[in-house]
Order: structure tokens, then C-alpha cells, then sequence
């Protein structure tokens, strides 16, 4: 005769099964982005307040960023070892309050978007160069658009953006003070109207850490924002962009770049940072 297993034993048991399979524990739905590693340190005094990064579409191992304001209008591109590879002026911008990098297709975009200078909030498009060897002189880029960004209420600081590229729109997200929520905007690159999208409650939660957003990156499958201590990436969908920042991001480790403002995908599964200050560490976090 077969005995049937108690409830109460299968009970058990169904449990134990679904707790090895992960269940509904959200640190399961986080499995990477755990591992921060320095890479390299940044080289000379050319780069001694990075705000803002990229990885070059064109050259894998070129990295562009940028001084936050105080410095010439430029661009300086390293080597993933951290070696000044070359500097770029901008001609005809003023170095106003440069906060973070995009890229879209070749084209590098600046978001002077802070609120340190008294400068009107732009975005300036340059042609991104193949910076090759032995250009060891100053390089002049000359912008292909300086677009006028116009915000519906009071300007707010902006320190991160970041281009989507299924909605074919920039984000700018704000920095928030005094307790407040950053606000998240887009822009059409063909107007620079910028349109409230959603708000975002950095330093707790999901988002826990300070609430200062220092800056943004993005493929066309994730987006990531940082602060000064901590980082985010979400997952994009192929729904509207609003309900994408709706889901709880994962965090990614910046061990290391404390106080730093600088985030830069490379592939979908690499994830750089930059330290703050002179000879800043650049991190590499993995998913």
C-alpha cells in the first residue's frame, strides 16, 4: 500500500524548492554589477576634475571626458590605462558649467547644464575624432549644433544625461537639493524644449545613497545614473521611457570613486567610473 506524504511534509517542501530556485527575492533579480575594479589611474594634470564620460564608439580603448567648470571650453581623450591621449579645444562655446557626456552615433554631445556659471543651459554637438597615434598637440573641434535648451519652470541644475535612443530623445536629469526629487526631462535634439518626464527619489529605497545625481550613461537596452556614492542601472523595454525608470533599477558597485561624477557604458555588460579629482581611479564594474 502507498502512503501518501502529510500536507504539511509537501508544504515544507514546495517551499525549500521555491527558496533554491531564487522565489521572489529581489537581490536574485541583481545578480551582477557587484565587482568593482580599478583599472588604471588617470594620468597628468590635464584631467583634474572629471565631469563626465564616454567610451569611444570609434576607438574601443579612447575614452572621452571633461573637466567640470573653471576650465577651457575642451575635451580630452584617454587610453583606458589612464594616458593622456590628446586635448580637444571647442571653438566658439564657452566653457560655461560642462556637466556630462552622450553620444549619438559619432556625434559627441556636452550638456553645459549646470547652474556654477552664468551661462545659458545648452547642448553642443561635435564630430567625435579618431584621435590615433602621435597626435600629441591640441586638437580644435568645431561644433555641429549648439542648441538652446529651454526648461517650462525655473531652471533646474542639471548633472547627468544620457541619449535614448528608442525614443530618439536626451535625458537631463537634475541634481537634487535640500531633500528634493531629481527631475527627469527629454529633448527633442531638434528643438531643445525640455519636457518634464518623471521624478526620481534618490537616498533611499531602491535608490539608496546620497541624492546628489552626478551623471548618466546609456545603450539602447539600459540606461545607468550615478551620485557621489552610489549607482543605478535600469533595464530599457520597449515600453515608453517612463515606465522603464517605474522598475527598481539594480545597483552597480563604485567602490573607489567616491565623490566622482563621471559613468560610461561600454557594450551592455561593462560599466566605467571615474574618481573625483586629480589622478582619478577609473573603475570598471562588470554585470
Amino acid at each position: 500500500m502507498v502512503t501518501g506524504v502529510p500536507r504539511s511534509t509537501a508544504l515544507a517542501a514546495a517551499l525549500f524548492a521555491l527558496s533554491c530556485e531564487g522565489g521572489d527575492d529581489p537581490e536574485n533579480d541583481c545578480p551582477g554589477w557587484n565587482d568593482a575594479t580599478t583599472i588604471a589611474t588617470v594620468q597628468g594634470d590635464a584631467l583634474d576634475d572629471p565631469s563626465g564620460l564616454i567610451v569611444s564608439p570609434l576607438e574601443s580603448d579612447v575614452l572621452w571626458s571633461h573637466n567640470d567648470a573653471g576650465d577651457e571650453a575642451r575635451l580630452i581623450a584617454l587610453s583606458k590605462s589612464g594616458d593622456t591621449l590628446r586635448k580637444y579645444l571647442v571653438s566658439n562655446v564657452a566653457m560655461g558649467d560642462w556637466e556630462d557626456l552622450a553620444i549619438v552615433g559619432s556625434t559627441l554631445w556636452i550638456g553645459d547644464l549646470g547652474t556654477d556659471a552664468d551661462s545659458p543651459p545648452v547642448l553642443v554637438a561635435v564630430p567625435l575624432p579618431i584621435v590615433g597615434p602621435g597626435d600629441d598637440d591640441d586638437g580644435v573641434l568645431v561644433p555641429d549644433d549648439v542648441l538652446a535648451v529651454s526648461f517650462p519652470d525655473a531652471r533646474p541644475d542639471v548633472e547627468a544625461i544620457f541619449y535614448d535612443e528608442r525614443s530618439s530623445r536626451m535625458v537631463l536629469v537634475s541634481r537634487a537639493k535640500d531633500g528634493a526629487s531629481s527631475d527627469v526631462f527629454t529633448v527633442d535634439l531638434s528643438d531643445g524644449d525640455a519636457v518634464p518626464l518623471t521624478t526620481l527619489a534618490f537616498g533611499g529605497g531602491a535608490l539608496e545613497g546620497d541624492g546628489e545625481v552626478t551623471g548618466g550613461a546609456a545603450t539602447a537596452d539600459r540606461f545607468a545614473l550615478r551620485t557621489r556614492s552610489s549607482a543605478f542601472v535600469w533595464e530599457r523595454g520597449t515600453d515608453e521611457l517612463a515606465a522603464a525608470f517605474e522598475a527598481d533599477p539594480c545597483p552597480i558597485a563604485v567602490d573607489g570613486t567616491s565623490g566622482g561624477e563621471a559613468i560610461a557604458f561600454d557594450g551592455d555588460e561593462t560599466v566605467y567610473l571615474l574618481g573625483d579629482g586629480a589622478h582619478a581611479p577609473i573603475v570598471e564594474t562588470d554585470e
